[in-house]
């Protein structure tokens, strides 16, 4: 560690500049430079693949820590750093052991790309653009042209790069306020041999036209055309072409996610199963199968439903509902009929066992008379029933 104290210092800028063909990781003022997540170790001599992992991960977890990724690629070790500290002390390292090591970002996987629409912007220079827009981490603007009649146009729309890992959601220019959106670039084509994912400087392939044919750049391609690359019955250039369209899915993974092609076109692969299907056509089966489902069901339910809404419909109206009745009588007044004489006087001669007290419990009842003072009168609710009573109180 005393070895890696002297090494340090003040990290010294990537690139100077700023304006478009500047290198990528150029920043105005070195004081705010953002320091890159993913960096590339590179030997100076050989490569990583015959090195032991444990080996790997001891030596640099002694200069920087733990890592959130260390990865073996062609160029040498992919890493991507978990804070700024952690990237400042990476990029010092000049040995790994005894060997000997540059330490560079990664020129894809620190930047991100989106774009501006604003037909002001045609009477500017890209350079302008990017000089105007170099603080809010513009560091290359490339316009998005158009043929028509022959000839390639500006349009109104750029593609900015920006030095940091996601795009903004709106930059300034001048005094115009303009949305950004992702950009998502086409796959790449090689029109040497019409096949994907590498250009004509490295390519070793033979010459192919884009009919499938051999080349005849003075006559026009004649039917029927074969894809080089899915064997159909189409131009190598059709974006309807299967192979197109996962090519195309995978650049849209890699920049949505950010990550390398090999692992987006391997999410790509296992999303894609079936052989001859394209990856849009795969993530599109399950909403149509879906939507499909619920079109039959719903029209096998619909007569039914139907059916037994106007049968209940026909049933209501079949029923003859009787007339409103009250449900609302008097309480009926019960005839008091009078005991024989004899049994009421012997009645009186019978002693009571409770003595005195029960006579004047008898006196108290008899003098309370009529409804209790503060109780609601109740009255009886009889359903359904009909009854006149008329009953005459007989007194004694």
């Amino acid at each position: 560690m005393a070895t890696l104290e002297k090494q340090k210092g003040t990290p010294t800028p990537l690139n100077e500049g700023g304006v478009s063909g500047a290198p990528k990781n150029a920043t105005m003022n070195p004081e705010k430079r953002i320091l890159p997540r993913f960096w590339i170790v590179k030997k100076e001599e050989g490569d990583f693949f015959k090195d032991s992992p444990f080996a790997i991960y001891q030596q640099l977890f002694g200069f920087v820590g733990e890592t959130k990724m260390i990865r073996k690629i062609k160029e040498g070790l992919l890493i991507e750093t978990a804070s700024a500290a952690q990237a400042s002390r990476l990029e010092s390292i000049k040995k790994l052991g005894q060997t000997p090591v540059t330490v560079t970002p990664h020129d894809k996987l620190n930047q991100s790309r989106g774009v501006i629409t604003c037909r002001d912007l045609l009477n500017c220079t890209v350079e302008e653009i990017v000089e105007g827009m170099s603080s809010q981490n513009v560091i290359e603007a490339r316009r998005i042209k158009t043929r028509r009649n022959g000839t390639l146009e500006d349009t109104a729309s750029l593609i900015l790069t920006f030095n940091k890992l996601t795009i903004p959601q709106k930059v300034k220019a001048g005094f115009h306020s303009l949305p950004v959106r992702l950009y998502i670039p086409d796959p790449i084509r090689c029109f040497k041999c019409q096949a994907f994912g590498h250009t004509t400087l490295r390519c070793n392939n033979a010459a192919v036209c884009a009919c499938g044919k051999q080349p005849h750049e003075d006559v026009p391609c004649n039917t029927p055309f074969t894809c080089v690359n899915c064997k159909g019955d189409h131009s190598s250039r059709s974006k309807n072409c299967p192979t197109y369209k996962t090519e195309k899915a995978i650049q849209e993974i890699k920049t949505r996610e950010n990550l390398p092609y090999h692992e987006a076109k391997k999410k790509v692969v296992i999303a894609t199963p079936a052989q001859g299907v394209s990856y849009a056509e795969t993530t599109t089966s399950t909403a149509k199968q879906s939507a499909g489902l619920y079109k039959e069901v719903a029209s096998q339910l619909l007569p039914l439903v139907k059916e037994i809404v106007q049968r209940e419909l026909e049933a209501l109206r079949s029923v003859v509902m009787p007339p409103p009745r009250s449900r609302m009588i008097e309480t009926p007044v019960v005839e008091l009929k009078s005991a024989p004489i004899e049994k009421r006087k012997q009645s009186d001669r019978t002693p009571s066992p409770l003595g005195e007290e029960s006579d004047s419990s008898q006196s108290s009842q008899k003098g309370k008379r009529g409804w209790p003072k503060g109780k609601p009168r109740k009255i009886h609710k009889v359903q359904d029933t009909d009854v006149d009573v008329n009953i005459d109180v007989v007194d004694q």
